[in-house]
């Protein structure tokens, strides 16, 4: 009997052992499944908060993106506004009535000639007469230009050359004035 009390005592003593190992080691499970979890739960914190931070990235540069081709096209309406601006001047120039168109001309010969003996008169091919009929203009010196109006002149060796054409008007009144245009246009 001394043998089975022996045999008993040992397999009571194998059984708290395998249970104490079995109990370490679901302990051991549990917290390596604790932490497991607390190391999703924060990767995924980390995700959601990448996933925000890159959100508010991508709505930042659209917003930017935006605010960019807005200014683009209130750019390009001004362009357009500046360039028919000089369209119209240009047109209402070159559509005046004879009579003032005549006038201007000679105005701006007389004051030509108080500066320089003019050997070249240029003009637009529809204003050829009438320039040819001014007083103090050689019929001979008269050469038609493709300009829209205003008259070119120059002295007899080509060395001084006075451009008073509309188109050159326009631009010096354009450059001129784009100060005063710009500040209205930007709300200056």
């Amino acid at each position: 009997m001394g043998l089975d009390k022996l045999a008993a005592a040992l397999g009571d003593e194998a059984r708290k052992e395998a249970t104490a190992l079995v109990d370490a080691a679901r302990e051991e499970a549990s917290r390596i499944a604790e932490n497991a979890q607390q190391q999703i739960a924060q990767a995924n914190a980390q995700a959601d908060a990448e996933m925000k931070r890159a959100a508010t990235e991508m709505e930042r540069q659209e917003i930017a993106a935006a605010e960019l081709e807005g200014k683009d096209l209130v750019n390009q309406a001004k362009r357009r506004l500046i360039d028919d601006t000089r369209a119209a001047a240009l047109d209402t120039l070159a559509t005046m009535p004879k009579e003032k168109k005549a006038q201007l001309y000679q105005d701006l010969l007389d004051r030509a000639q108080d500066t320089m003996k003019l050997a070249s008169v240029f003009c637009a091919q529809k204003d050829l007469e009438l320039v040819k009929g001014l007083k103090g203009v050689a019929k001979s010196s008269v050469t038609a230009t493709p300009i829209r109006g205003g008259l070119v002149m120059e002295d007899n060796d080509g060395s001084v050359r006075l451009d008073v054409s509309f188109e050159s008007l326009v631009q010096e009144a354009m450059e001129q004035r784009m100060a005063d245009v710009a500040g209205v246009l930007l709300g200056r």
